[in-house]
């Protein structure tokens, strides 16, 4: 996988435990090969809204996410 350009990230809900973010721009490339050498490659667009729960050790973890298209 591979980044395309940049993103902007922009807090939508936050408190000590759980958050919710929007993300704009999250694109990135993948690339397939085949047995016989052709490559493929898609782009993916990711933007949308991703819901964080702060874990015990307290990393942000992604537990729900809305993708807008």
């Amino acid at each position: 996988m591979e980044p395309i350009g940049g993103f902007s990230v922009s807090a939508e809900q936050l408190n000590n435990r759980f958050s919710t973010v929007y993300i704009d721009g999250l694109s990135y490339k993948e690339t397939y090969y085949s047995l016989g050498e052709e490559v493929y490659s898609d782009i993916f667009d990711h933007s949308g809204t991703f819901s964080l729960k702060k874990d015990r050790d307290g990393n942000w973890k992604i537990y729900n996410y809305y993708l807008y298209e």
